[in-house]
């Protein structure tokens, strides 16, 4: 009778490693298109991210009124109403830097040419 002898058992060990750069994304229709008089509508995602101050800015052919809605799940729904057909550029920033992407442009037409 004779036993083999096998090491001592180590627990399973492995990390996990979020890619936690303190980076916020935007996604959403609102950054690539809208229709003049209407609302316009992206998301920006800010769960990945520390503490920090976030900048929204949109120019344009016109002042576009800019309003945020924070969802309370790391992400803000963001609403713009541009008046004027054109490119807009949407500055989005986070700790006074440009976002992945930022500036958007957004290509805003006019609502009367029916498709």
């Amino acid at each position: 009778g004779s036993s083999g002898s096998s090491g001592p058992e180590s627990p399973l060990q492995f990390y996990v490693n979020y890619p936690n750069s303190g980076s916020v994304s935007a996604y959403g229709p609102g950054l690539v298109y809208g229709v003049a008089n209407k609302t316009a509508t992206f998301t920006i995602v800010t769960e990945d991210a520390g503490e920090g101050g976030l900048d929204l800015a949109i120019e344009g052919p016109s002042k576009a009124e800019i309003s945020c809605i924070d969802n309370k799940d790391g992400t803000c729904t963001v609403t713009y109403l541009p008046t004027l057909p054109g490119d807009y550029s949407i500055l989005v920033k986070y700790n006074d830097k440009h976002i992945p992407g930022s500036p958007f442009t957004a290509k805003i037409t006019d609502d009367s040419r029916r498709c």
